[in-house]
Order: C-alpha cells, then sequence, then structure tokens
C-alpha cells in the first residue's frame, strides 16, 4: 500500500453538499460533485488514503456522487464534520462568514470605510466569478446582506435597506467611481438580486450629470454584467433590464446606445423571442446619428428587428 498522503483538516477540499450523515465512525456525504478529490492520489484499492492529524483516513466516491469518509476515531470525524459544514460554498453559515467583514463596513457611520466596503463586495463577488466562470448558475448569495422579502411584491425591484439607506444617506458623498463599483458588484451575477433596486437608483444618480461618457461608463458595466445572465428571458416590466430598455437607454446619446447593441449578445438583441434592444436602434435613428452610425443602426435593425414592421 501506498504511504499515506499527509494533510489537514484545513487543506482538505470543499465540498458542495446536501446533506450529511453521521453514522458511527463514517461520514457519508452526498455531494452534488464529487470533483475536489479529482486531482488527489488514489490507493490501488479504490479509496483514497490520507494522514489527518496523525490518524488514516478512508475516502470513497460512489457513481452517484456519494462520498464516504471512515475514520479511526470519533473525535477526528466530528472535526472534519465541523470542517465541511463552515467551509461548504453553499451553507448560509459559510457565506455569513465569508461577507460579515464587508457588512460591518457598509454599516458603518464612516464613509470612507463605507466605499472600502463597496469595493470589497465587488471584489469579493467578481473573486467568486473568476472561480466558478464554467458554471453560469453559481453566484455569490448577496442575500446574507439582508434583502428585503417581507416588502418585495412580485414586479417591483429587490429592496435591501443596508444598499438603500447608503444611496439615501451618503448620496453627495458618493462619487461617480463609488456608484459604478455599487452597480458592478450589485449586478454581476447574482442571479435573483441581479434586479436589485440600489443598482437602479445608482445608474439615476450617475445621469443627474449626465455626459456621453458617463453614459458609456454604464453601458460598460451593464454589458459587462449581461455576460452572466442568460439573454432572450425578458420578464418584460418586471426586471432591471426591462426598466433599463424602457426607461434608461432610450434616454442616451447615439453612440453609447451603438455600444450597447455591439456588446449584446444576438439574443438581447432579437425582437422576437429576445430581449429586444434592437428597439433601442430604432430609437437611435431619431437622434439625429452621422451617416456612419445611422449605418449600423440599420445594419441591427435589418438583422435582428421585427420584419413585419420593415
Amino acid at each position: 500500500m501506498e504511504d499515506l498522503k499527509k494533510t489537514t483538516i484545513e487543506s482538505l477540499p470543499a465540498i458542495l453538499i446536501d446533506k450529511i450523515y453521521i453514522k458511527s465512525k463514517k461520514l457519508l456525504c452526498k455531494s452534488k460533485w464529487f470533483e475536489p478529490f479529482k486531482e488527489l492520489d488514489w490507493g490501488g484499492d479504490g479509496y483514497l488514503n490520507l494522514s489527518i492529524e496523525n490518524e488514516n483516513v478512508k475516502i470513497f466516491a460512489t457513481e452517484n456522487y456519494e462520498t464516504h469518509l471512515i475514520f479511526q476515531s470519533i473525535d477526528l470525524r466530528d472535526k472534519v464534520y465541523d470542517w465541511i459544514v463552515d467551509n461548504d460554498v453553499e451553507s448560509p453559515k459559510y457565506w455569513k462568514k465569508i461577507a460579515q467583514p464587508i457588512k460591518e463596513k457598509l454599516e458603518s457611520d464612516n464613509i470612507e470605510l463605507i466605499k472600502e466596503g463597496i469595493i470589497d463586495l465587488k471584489n469579493w463577488v467578481k473573486g467568486y466569478e473568476k472561480e466558478h466562470v464554467d458554471n453560469s448558475m453559481n453566484s455569490a448569495d448577496l442575500s446574507v446582506f439582508g434583502y428585503d422579502y417581507e416588502n418585495w411584491e412580485e414586479g417591483d425591484l429587490w429592496p435591501n435597506p443596508l444598499f438603500d439607506t447608503i444611496l439615501e444617506k451618503y448620496k453627495e458623498e458618493l462619487s461617480q467611481e463609488d456608484l459604478l463599483n455599487l452597480i458592478e458588484a450589485l449586478h454581476n451575477k447574482n442571479e435573483e438580486f441581479a434586479d436589485t433596486e440600489a443598482v437602479y437608483t445608482a445608474i439615476n444618480y450617475l445621469l443627474e450629470n449626465r455626459t456621453p461618457e458617463i453614459e458609456l461608463l454604464i453601458v460598460n458595466k451593464i454589458s459587462e454584467a449581461l455576460k452572466w445572465h442568460e439573454p432572450g428571458h425578458r420578464f418584460y416590466e418586471l426586471s432591471l433590464l426591462d426598466r433599463l430598455i424602457d426607461e434608461i437607454f432610450p434616454t442616451f446619446s447615439v453612440q453609447p446606445i451603438i455600444e450597447l447593441l455591439e456588446n449584446a449578445h444576438e439574443d438581447n438583441l432579437r425582437s422576437e423571442e429576445g430581449d429586444d434592444f434592437v428597439s433601442l436602434a430604432y430609437v437611435a435613428l431619431d437622434k439625429s446619428p452621422d451617416e456612419e452610425q445611422a449605418e449600423i443602426l440599420k445594419e441591427f435593425i435589418e438583422e435582428y428587428g421585427d420584419q413585419d414592421s420593415n
């Protein structure tokens, strides 16, 4: 038999767990995926042999992704169990542990700490995206920042007392960069919470000092965020994307609209079975584009517009 691979509890790969069953000196983890152990060395008998705190632990997986960990002592079993629960990336306990330092900054009365918290939040979300780039359905769980479920109704954007209060209380002290950071943090790969009211508020704050350059900055942030959201599934009147298309983007000047169209997925663009970004091309044509801009807009309409109206 091979020498035992020595490791520590803390260096064990985190496991995505639905349920953990304890039986005698065994942990049975109903794993969604066994990928974390893929790169480790397996023994010839089908077990992964580890030495954890000088104790031999055997690990093996079944075809339906059940992970069995067999210990010599109940004490070590319980230590590993606690570590898995604390580090399971789908565990509310895990999210709170990661988010708490950020939340403390955001809840501060010190505007400089709040600004640091916004940057930390953005970096956390984007770092999580990078780690899970191949899994479009896995996103940083922003629910730990206190979304207001009780006062949310279908058709509303998600209220969040923490972010809403920051925007209301510190509106005059938040810079353009602060607002853009908040948009980037809250609208990137956050599944249902991409429809956060604070994003809509921050965009409107930016547009109070509107310039084509500010419009382009907003377009860039939204275009980047849209890479994480499946195109072609508008809810019509129910989402942040609907409100951007219906209320915000039509007020933009020609070149930012063209940039938005050029960065969009074809399913964002389509009028039929799409998100109807192409409707913005019609709007932009009425804004006296130059000859080159008009040609670009007409090409979008020809390819993605409603053919019955052409």
